[in-house]
This record gives C-alpha cells, structure tokens and sequence, in this order.
C-alpha cells in the first residue's frame, strides 16, 4: 500500500479521507494493530482506485495482482522547473525514496527536493557550459 500511496503523490491523511475512515485506524490496520474488516477493504480499494478483491488478492499474496500493482506507473511528464516542490512523485528513485517507512514522510519530502534542487542546478550548469 505505502509503494501505491506514494505514487499517487498523497499522504497517508489524505488516503484515509479518501476511503472515510480516520488516519488512526488507518494507521492501527496498516501496522496490525485493528482487524481488517470488509467495510475497511472496500474504503481501502476505493481510496486507491483498485477494483473490488484486490485487498484480498493481496493478502493471499497473488503474485498476479502484486506484480500488476508493483508496475511502474505510465511515464509522467515531469513539472515544469519551477515547480521543484510539488508533492508528486516523478520517478522510480522518488518512489523507492518514499517507501522507506522508516523515516518520517516529510523527511522523505526534504529528502526528494534536495535532490531535484541538485538536479536543476546541475542542469543550469551543463546548459552553461554548452551556452
């Protein structure tokens, strides 16, 4: 779910409105704490867009369905320049970057923009030398 999430650019806050339920119980099921029940599956699924059962698959470990969500998103075409800062994953080492659930979310953010900050200002610098 933290991969899915994370590509879809949303905290966890913003997940847990999406599906109508708190951020608490989201938080208590993630970590095993709160039983899944069938009305959390279902706010769960509609939250990530995913069709009915795919909790289930899931949890019954379907390599099919795991694979399937493991894939990389369609190519996005990345934000313009200036907007360095926008809480949308660009590519797969943002995504690897954000599922590390390890750190706190928005220390994976700073984490994300320090490096596109790098990035831009490696870019200015080669389109200098090129200029």
């Amino acid at each position: 779910m933290n991969l899915a999430r994370a590509r879809m650019g949303k905290r966890w806050e913003e997940i847990a409105d999406a599906a109508g339920i708190s951020s608490a119980l989201l938080r208590n099921i993630r970590k095993d704490r709160a039983p899944l029940t069938l009305d959390s599956k279902l706010a769960i699924e509609r939250a990530y867009d995913w069709p009915d059962g795919t909790v289930d698959a899931i949890l019954r470990n379907d390599v099919g369905v795991i694979r399937q969500l493991k894939e990389p998103p369609a190519r996005r075409a990345a934000p313009a320049d200036d907007d360095l800062y926008a809480r949308v994953l660009r590519d797969e080492v943002e995504e690897a970057m954000m599922a590390i659930d390890e750190e706190p979310e928005e220390k994976r953010w700073r984490f994300i923009f320090a490096r596109r900050e790098r990035e831009a200002r490696k870019m200015k610098r080669r389109l200098r030398r090129t200029s």
